[in-house]
């Protein structure tokens, strides 16, 4: 992963982590289908949204391939649009794996971590990785009806990072954590190793970090 995309999937891992976990609390088990036409991903009756392709990992020649470089395929542009949206988002940033057409990529692992930093830039509902023939296909929802949950963030965060920081591979905790409060609409203070959470103008929640970054407690004053 290059320095630039981590930067981004750093920033964005932890709220597409809690967005992940309300795809997985809404479908459970079920089956998907893919629909290339009209470009909807469903998992049963009251389940159906609208979806955007990204790419697809091959894995004998263990390649990505962003789906507006596949021209075999004839796929819909109206499907592409967030494709190549981040197609000119690496370009202006410099991002090779959002700009090169088709790249290496050793397996899966790389497949979901590109797709958490395209679903925090495109702003997507949730991502999703779909099985094909010798390949994975990995394409975003999109869709208004989309039925988001609306958690107070002062719960979230003390809930959701900790499983974020022991479920992905995040290397650099703390700047996965100052990530997330942008994300929530939250303002970090910086007192030392640790970074304090402010509501208003006092500290509410302490996350400490280590010489490494890696989150070593993350706590809610009881007094702020």
């Amino acid at each position: 992963m290059s320095p630039e995309l981590s930067e981004i999937y750093h920033r964005h891992a932890a709220a597409v982590f809690a967005r992940q976990m309300r795809l997985q609390e809404l479908v459970a088990q079920k089956t998907a289908n893919f629909q290339l036409q009209p470009g909807t991903l469903s998992f049963g009756p009251g389940l159906t949204w609208r979806a955007q392709l990204l790419g697809t990992r091959a894995a004998k020649s263990n390649t990505w391939l962003w789906a507006w470089a596949n021209t075999v395929s004839n796929l819909p542009p109206s499907l592409l649009t967030d494709a190549l949206a981040l197609k000119e988002t690496g370009t202006r940033l410099g991002v090779p794996e959002l700009r090169d057409p088709q790249w290496p990529m050793a397996d899966d692992d790389a497949g979901h971590r590109l797709a958490i930093a395209c679903a925090g830039l495109c702003n997507a509902d949730a991502y999703y990785r779909g099985p094909l023939k010798d390949a994975s296909l990995f394409l975003l929802i999109k869709d208004p009806a989309y039925p988001h949950r609306q958690d107070d963030p002062w719960r979230l965060l003390p809930f959701v990072f900790p499983q974020v920081v022991a479920t992905y591979p995040v290397e650099d905790h703390r700047k996965a954590f100052l990530g997330y409060l942008e994300t929530l609409g939250l303002q970090g203070r910086a007192d030392g190793s640790d970074v304090d959470v402010l509501d208003g103008d006092r500290p509410r929640v302490r996350a400490g970090f280590d010489e490494l970054n890696r989150l070593t407690k993350l706590e809610t004053l009881k007094n702020p």
